[in-house]
C-alpha cells in the first residue's frame, strides 16, 4: 500500500480498505506479501482501527477465500501497511494539540504515583488512622493492575477515543473523591476509583499514538513520554512535600485537586480535536459483545493474587491461612479465566491467538521482568538512603533522581535511535546487560560508599531501563496484526505493572527473611519490627555500637535485595533471544508489510 493512502481517510468513518494481495502458495516461512500475485478484496472494518487489515476471519482459522492459500493463518500474514502509513492522519495543528493533551494525561498518571507517597504520613495524622495508611497505595495499585488488560479489548469494541475519555474521567472522579474525603475509608475508596481510570490512561495513550503516528516515527514520540515520566517523578515528591507541610487552603488535599484542571483540559482537547473512527452499532449491542465473565474473573483473580503479596510479611504471616487461601483462590479464578478465553468467550479479553507469534509472550515476559527489576530497585534504593543517611522518604526519593533522569534521557535517545535505525531487539540486549551490571554494582553499596559511586551506579541502571522502555511497546506492536495492537499494547503495560507488584513482593520476601537472619547475628535481641519503625532514626534510638551493627545488617540485606533485582534484569536478556526483529525489507517500495522479518 502506498504510504500516502491514509491521508484521505475520513476522521469520522473508516476508509474503504484497499485491495489486499496474498501469495498463491503459502510459503514455509511467510515473510511478506507479494503485490504481483493474486488478490482479493478485503471487506470494510468496523473495529475502531483505521489500519487496513487482512480479511475478517476467526482468530487462528485459515483463510478460506482462496483454496490455494487455505493453509495460511491470519498470524502468518504480515500487517498490510507500510512503515510510513498513518492510520488516522491529523493536520499539524491538531496533531500538536492532541499530543500535548496526551502528554498532560501521562503527566497526571506519573505524578499521581509519586506525589501521594510523600503526603501519606500527614493524611494518616489528620485522620488518626495510621493502621489504614498502607491502603492508600494498595487500593490504587490493586485496581490499576487488575483493570489494565481489559482496556485493550474495550478500545476495540467501544473505540479508542471513548475509552480514553472514560479512563481520564474516572481518574478525575477518583481524584475529586479523595480531595474531599472526610475519613480514611472514604479516601481509600476514592483511590480505588482513581486506579480504575489510571489503569487505562497509559495504555490508551500508546494505543492512540499507534493510530496517529506512523510505525517508523513512534519511537520518537514515545521517547518524549519517557522524559515526561522523569519530570513528573522529580516534581511529584517536591509538590507532595509542599502540600503535606501546608495548612488551610494549601493542604495535602491538593495532591488530588491538582489533577482536576489538567484533566479537564485534556478531556476538552481530546473530545473536540481528536476524531478517530469508532466501531458502528448501538451501545447496548456493543455491551453484549463484552466478555463480562472474562473481565470479572481476571480482575478478581489479579486482586486475589496481589492482596497476599501486599499483606504478606506485614499484616499476614507468609505461612498463615489468609495468605495460602487467597493464593489458592487466585489461581482457581485465574484458571477459570484462561479456560474461558480458550473455550467459550466469543470475543476474549486476551485472545489466545495473540500469543501465536513467539515474540509476543517473550516481550510480555520481558516487560514483567523489567517492571520487577525497576520498581524493586527504586523502592529499596529509597530504603538504602533512609538507613545509611537517615533521610526522610522525600529526601531519599530525591536522591534517586540520577536514576530517573538517566532513564528519561535514555528513553528519549533510545526512541529516536529506534525510529532512525528501524530496529528494537538490539536495545533489549544492550539495556538488559547495562541494567544487570547497574543492579550488581548497586548491590555493592554500603554505609561507606561515596557520592560518586552512588550517583554513577544509579545512572548506569537508569540508562539500562531507558534503553528498553520504548522497545517493549514498539516490539509488541510490530509483532501483531493491526487489529490486535490495542490488546497487545494493554497487555504489555499490564505485564510491566504486574511485574512491579509481584516482583517487589518477591524481593520483599527475600529481604525480610535475610534481614531477620542478619539482625540475629549482628544485633541479637533487637526486634525487626522495631527497626522498621525507626529506620530513619537508628542513630538516635540505639547506642552507637548497636546502631552500627543494625546498619550493617540492613545494608547487607539490601545487597541481597539488589542482587535479586539484578536476577530479574538478567532474565530480560534471556527472553530477548526469543524476540524476532520485524523490519521493512531493504529497497521495498511502499512495502505492504509494516516490518517483514
Amino acid at each position: 500500500m502506498d504510504s500516502k493512502n491514509g491521508s484521505d481517510a475520513s476522521s469520522d468513518t473508516l476508509a474503504e480498505t484497499p485491495t489486499s494481495t496474498l501469495q498463491r502458495e503459502a510459503p514455509a516461512k511467510p515473510e511478506r506479501i507479494d503485490s504481483k500475485d493474486a488478490s482479493f478484496k478485503a471487506p470494510n472494518t468496523t473495529i475502531g482501527d483505521a489500519a487496513p487489515i487482512v480479511p475478517s476471519v476467526k482468530d487462528g482459522d485459515a483463510l478460506e477465500q482462496d483454496p490455494e492459500i487455505a493453509n495460511v493463518k491470519i498470524e502468518d500474514v504480515p500487517a498490510l501497511q507500510s512503515a510510513d502509513h498513518v492510520n488516522v492522519p491529523l493536520s499539524r495543528a491538531k496533531f500538536v494539540a492532541v499530543f500535548i493533551a496526551l502528554i498532560m494525561a501521562l503527566f497526571l498518571s506519573a505524578l499521581d504515583q509519586t506525589i501521594v507517597a510523600t503526603a501519606i504520613v500527614r493524611i494518616s495524622t489528620d485522620f488518626d488512622a495510621f493502621g489504614q495508611a498502607p491502603w492508600i497505595s494498595t487500593a490504587y495499585m490493586l485496581t490499576t493492575t487488575a483493570f489494565a488488560p481489559a482496556y485493550g479489548k474495550m478500545a476495540d469494541i467501544f473505540g479508542r477515543k471513548p475509552m480514553f475519555l472514560f479512563a481520564v474521567a474516572v481518574f478525575e472522579i477518583g481524584s475529586l473523591w479523595c480531595g474531599v474525603a472526610q475519613g480514611m475509608a472514604f479516601l481509600i475508596i476514592g483511590r480505588a476509583i482513581a486506579g480504575v481510570g489510571a489503569a487505562g490512561v497509559v495504555s490508551m495513550i500508546l494505543i492512540i499514538v499507534a493510530d496517529i503516528v506512523s510505525f517508523r516515527d513512534r519511537g520518537k514520540y514515545q521517547g518524549i513520554f519517557g522524559a515526561v515520566f522523569g519530570i513528573a517523578s522529580v516534581i511529584g515528591p517536591l509538590l507532595g512535600g509542599v502540600f503535606a507541610d501546608g495548612s488551610g487552603v494549601l493542604s495535602w488535599r491538593w495532591c488530588f485537586f491538582i489533577n482536576l484542571p489538567i484533566g479537564v483540559v485534556t478531556l476538552v482537547v481530546i473530545f473536540f480535536v481528536l476524531h478517530i473512527p469508532s466501531p458502528t452499532g448501538a451501545f447496548l449491542a456493543k455491551c453484549k459483545r463484552v466478555d463480562w465473565f472474562g473481565i470479572t474473573s481476571l480482575v478478581t483473580g489479579i486482586i486475589l493474587l496481589l492482596l497476599p503479596v501486599q499483606m504478606g510479611g506485614e499484616e499476614w504471616e507468609w505461612s498463615s491461612a489468609p495468605v495460602i487461601i487467597t493464593f489458592i483462590l487466585a489461581f482457581l479464578v485465574l484458571g477459570a479465566f484462561v479456560y474461558s478465553q480458550f473455550k467459550f468467550a466469543k470475543e476474549p479479553i486476551i485472545p489466545p491467538a495473540v500469543f501465536e507469534n513467539r515474540s509476543v509472550p517473550a516481550i510480555v515476559l520481558l516487560a514483567f521482568c523489567l517492571g520487577s527489576a525497576m520498581f524493586s530497585l527504586i523502592f529499596y534504593l529509597s530504603i538504602y538512603f533512609q538507613v545509611v543517611d537517615g533521610d526522610t522518604a522525600t529526601q531519599a526519593g530525591l536522591k534517586t533522581i540520577p536514576l530517573i533522569l538517566s532513564l528519561s534521557l535514555m528513553s528519549l535517545v533510545g526512541g529516536q535511535l529506534m525510529s532512525r535505525l528501524g530496529v528494537y531487539v538490539p536495545f533489549f540486549y544492550i539495556g538488559g546487560v547495562i541494567l544487570t551490571v547497574g543492579c550488581a554494582m548497586i548491590s555493592t553499596l554500603n554505609a561507606n560508599s561515596n557520592n560518586g559511586q552512588r550517583i554513577g551506579y544509579l545512572i548506569i541502571a537508569g540508562t539500562g531501563v531507558g534503553a528498553m522502555i520504548q522497545g517493549r511497546i514498539i516490539g509488541i506492536q510490530a509483532s501483531v496484526q493491526p487489529q490486535r495492537i490495542a490488546i497487545a499494547t494493554a497487555l504489555v503495560n499490564f505485564a510491566q505493572t504486574l511485574g512491579g507488584a509481584l516482583g517487589l513482593g518477591i524481593v520483599a520476601a527475600v529481604y525480610n527473611n535475610v534481614v531477620q537472619s542478619k539482625l540475629a547475628t549482628y544485633a541479637p535481641g533487637v526486634p525487626y519490627k522495631e527497626v522498621q519503625k525507626n529506620v530513619q532514626r537508628i542513630g538516635e534510638v540505639y547506642p552507637a555500637d548497636v546502631a552500627a551493627n543494625i546498619k550493617q545488617a540492613l545494608t547487607e540485606s539490601l545487597s541481597v535485595a539488589f542482587a535479586v533485582s539484578a536476577g530479574f534484569a538478567g532474565l530480560i536478556v534471556v527472553f530477548a533471544v526469543f524476540i524476532k526483529q520485524y523490519r521493512r525489507p531493504p529497497g521495498a517500495k511502499a512495502a505492504p508489510a509494516a516490518f517483514a522479518e
